[in-house]
């Protein structure tokens, strides 16, 4: 067995975005549409990131059978991924004399566990046999793949209502805000149906900032089974003929994925108002997965020299 151990922690200070948001001023006062990023500039401005891993790998053979597997323990934290206008990863619509404090939170890489497991088996049919039987029967391969990891990270705004951040007709001050959250979000028994406690938020009073955390909820996870079938007809010395019949996502089982870039989705945006039901739509889940694929099987020959 290999065990990785890995940390790292980057720190960006002034240089860079000082300039930028520089940059972005004198643009925005040659349109005539200056608008308040001073806030910005005059702060001293840093982008944190802090990744630890630990990785443990274990891989055997014997006989004709390799079985090998991995799993990762990480954890991704940060201040904002990327510079977002539309405060999902923060600047927006959080305190900007407060970043740090406010927007710390789970990275939106954040993946907090991976397995991986696969296996690969060179039947013994066919040994000591010659002529059509040996075709038959010689030269099998199955081989199979198992993954599965842990859900993303997700943040709850609200984009539906006409409220509007402390910061009005700033960079980024429009809504999505940032809801308040005034109960936990986790329910006994998450599904598609309602995967988070939908009574756990509300959209703030006018002019106030919200305490949902960045990043504080996760979504479903994300498992795959793939298995193929390989047959090898020799043609030559180094030259041979392979049939593959392959099939991913064996068990053809979905994935479902909460978005965390799309203002629209009413699954993480559809706030209520304090004293009001919330809407059913909030805390449903509506997306599969973007790796996620139906069960597809490939048929194909392959020429190996």
């Amino acid at each position: 067995m290999i065990v990785r151990i890995r940390s790292e922690t980057d720190l960006l200070y002034n240089g860079l975005l000082g300039i930028i948001f520089y940059l972005l001023q004198l643009f925005l006062l040659l349109v005539n549409k200056l608008v308040i990023v001073n806030y910005l500039t005059n702060r001293r401005i840093s982008i944190r990131r802090n990744f630890n891993k630990v990785q443990f790998l274990l891989l055997r053979y014997s006989k004709g059978i390799t079985v090998g597997s991995n799993y990762t323990w990480s954890h991704s934290i940060d201040d904002t991924t990327t510079l977002s206008f539309e405060g999902q990863e923060g600047w927006g619509n959080a305190d900007p004399f407060n970043i740090h404090a406010l927007e710390t939170s789970n990275s939106d890489l954040d993946l907090r566990h991976r397995f991986v497991a696969y296996t690969t088996y060179e039947l013994p049919f066919g040994k000591g046999t010659s002529g059509f039987r040996k075709m038959a029967t010689a030269g099998w391969q199955t081989n199979a793949i198992f993954v599965f990891n842990s859900g993303s990270p997700f943040t709850i705004t609200d984009n539906f209502s006409t409220n509007q951040t402390a910061f009005n007709n700033t960079v980024g001050a429009a809504t999505p805000d940032r809801p308040n959250q005034i109960a936990p979000a986790s329910v006994p028994n998450p599904s598609i149906a309602q995967w988070f406690n939908p009574n756990a938020f509300v959209v703030p009073d006018q002019g106030t900032l919200g305490n949902t955390p960045r990043n504080s909820l996760y979504g479903p996870h994300f498992r795959h089974f793939d298995f193929s079938l390989f047959k090898d007809f020799p043609l030559k010395e180094s030259l041979k003929l392979q049939l593959r019949a392959e099939f991913f996502n064996l068990t053809n089982t979905p994935s479902y994925f909460v978005a965390n870039n799309q203002n629209s989705d009413a699954t993480t945006n559809k706030v209520p108002a304090a004293g009001q039901p919330p809407d059913p739509s909030f805390g449903r889940i509506v997306r599969t997965n973007p790796n996620y694929t139906p069960r597809a099987i490939q048929l194909a020959f392959k020429l190996l020299f």
